[in-house]
Parts: structure tokens; sequence; C-alpha cells
């Protein structure tokens, strides 16, 4: 199992979207344009700790983006 923590605060027309929930699923975009999906296992006010499916190798904190897909 890959772990990594991940800070995120998401914003739309300058208002401020819920955060992750337990058990969601999350499509994780890397640098390089593939994509990975992951599932949140534990949620600590604006920080989130996600397990990667596929393995957490390329993933970086300057171009890899999180989407939490409410799923």
């Amino acid at each position: 199992m890959h772990c990594f923590g991940y800070s995120v605060t998401e914003f739309y027309n300058d208002q401020l979207i819920q955060g992750p929930k337990y058990q969601e699923i999350v499509n994780i975009r890397l640098g390089d344009g593939t994509t990975r999906r992951g599932q949140v296992l534990e949620v600590d006010g604006e920080k989130a700790v996600v397990q990667v499916f596929e393995g957490t190798s390329g993933i970086d904190n300057k171009f890899t983006t999180v989407q939490f897909t409410g799923e």
C-alpha cells in the first residue's frame, strides 16, 4: 500500500469548496499528464491521507494535482 499526505484547499468563484470525505475516490494527475486513482483514508481539517492504487513513483507536490470525485 502506498500512501501520501496532501494539503488541499479548493475555491470556486471565491467560495470555499467542502473538503475531501473519508473513502472518497481521488483522481491524481501527474506533471507528465498521466493519471492515477486513489482513495481517502483519513481527513484532518484540510489535509487528506490518500492511498494511491497504482503506486507513488513520479508524484511530486509541485506538478501533481488532485481531484476529489465525490464518489
